[in-house]
């Protein structure tokens, strides 16, 4: 202690290198703490980066560039699209139409036993190629699509009756047919368990063409006191319809099968060959398609050999093995109903551009 008094500026310089040492330390816990906070946002960044390098595409510029081009290419199809409608028609309703009623009903008898034929044709997707072959070789009947009997496939107007309509309204009954055309081969080719019904909107009779009563926000629905067939309905305010512009016909579909039907039918409507939306889709799940058993004592009716005349089950014994069951879970039979619309669009292009502009000039004013 004596020396460090007898030298005041050794003594004055080590109290300033320990307190120097003492900040270093100090700043070196400071930076050390900063230096893993940086290496945890690093590795945070780097899971991100290859989280996103991942993705499938992967967000890399040339994929960014790739799907813009996608998007401009699909704007300029759609707006093609768009501008093909403008008073135009597929080519399937550029066909020309008879000459007069008495035609027409002979059409229509041609369309509906070309469809009833189609039916019987039409084996339900349920079944596979090789349980078809087991029927045919055992000389059991072949499934086919279901049709009520007597089906006229929504024109029970003139085919029952067997009135031809009247000449004035042959242009539109034969659009409807054609479009109905359309969509029975479409449905058909989805392999349906069953048709329950085919209706279109009724163009005979004056009162239908009417506007409906409304109450409220709803509208009154038909009764058989308007003139209405089994197979004829008016579509509600769901309709995509603008007087003087937009004219449409709507169309319902009600069929059985599953889920795998609905899908493929809708998927070949949203091809849009022909301008067809689909404005309501309606599913009732029916019985289940398998049964299931949960009981290892069985009855002749729960045997499944049973049911169908074959030799019965022989008797299980104590060492015999837990019976096999059948799947508790399948998929459901359904009832579907699917509300159609064929839109033809009356308006030119150029009148369209004219009405859309005086719109806007509204809205600006």
């Amino acid at each position: 202690m004596n020396k460090l008094k007898q030298n005041p500026v050794f003594s004055a310089l080590l109290a300033l290198f320990i307190l120097l040492f003492i900040g270093g330390i100090v700043y070196f816990f400071m930076l050390q703490e900063e230096v893993d906070k940086q290496k945890k946002a690093v590795k945070s960044a780097e899971s991100q980066l290859n989280a996103a390098l991942s993705l499938q595409p992967a967000p890399t510029q040339a994929n960014l560039d790739a799907a813009k081009a996608n998007v401009e290419a699909l704007t300029k199809a759609l707006e093609a699209r768009v501008d093909s409608t403008y008073g135009n028609k597929p080519d399937m309703l550029k066909v020309e139409a008879p000459t007069n009623g008495t035609q027409m009903l002979f059409q229509l008898r041609a369309y509906s036993n070309e469809f009833a034929q189609v039916a019987k044709r039409t084996i339900p997707v349920e079944f596979t190629d090789e349980q078809i072959e087991k029927k045919k070789a055992a000389g059991e009947p072949i499934p086919s699509t279901s049709i009520p009997e007597n089906f006229a496939f929504g024109f029970s107007r003139y085919i029952d009756s067997g009135k031809p309509p009247a000449d004035s309204d042959v242009a539109i009954i034969n659009q409807q047919k054609e479009i109905l055309t359309y969509i029975l081969r479409k449905l058909f080719n989805t392999r349906p368990k069953g048709i329950v019904s085919i209706s279109r909107a009724p163009v005979e009779v004056t009162s239908l063409m009417e506007a409906p009563q409304q109450t409220g926000n709803r509208r009154t629905p038909n009764t058989a006191s308007d003139g209405m067939k089994k197979d004829e309905f008016r579509i509600g305010v769901e309709t995509a319809a603008v007087e003087g512009a937009v004219e449409t016909l709507p169309f319902k579909i009600v069929f059985t099968g599953y889920t795998e039907n609905l899908r493929s039918f809708l998927k070949q409507i949203e091809e849009f060959e022909v301008p067809l939306v689909v404005r309501a889709v309606e599913v009732v799940p029916l019985e289940s398609s398998v049964s299931s058993t949960a009981s290892t004592t069985k009855t002749d009716q729960q045997d499944i050999f049973s049911l169908f005349g074959g030799v019965p089950e022989k008797e299980e014994t104590e060492e015999s093995a837990e019976p096999e069951r059948e799947p508790i879970v399948a998929e459901n039979v359904s009832e579907f109903t699917v509300v159609l619309e064929y839109i033809s669009v009356d308006l030119t292009k150029d009148e369209a551009s004219s009405n859309q502009a005086m719109l806007d000039g509204e809205e600006a004013y």
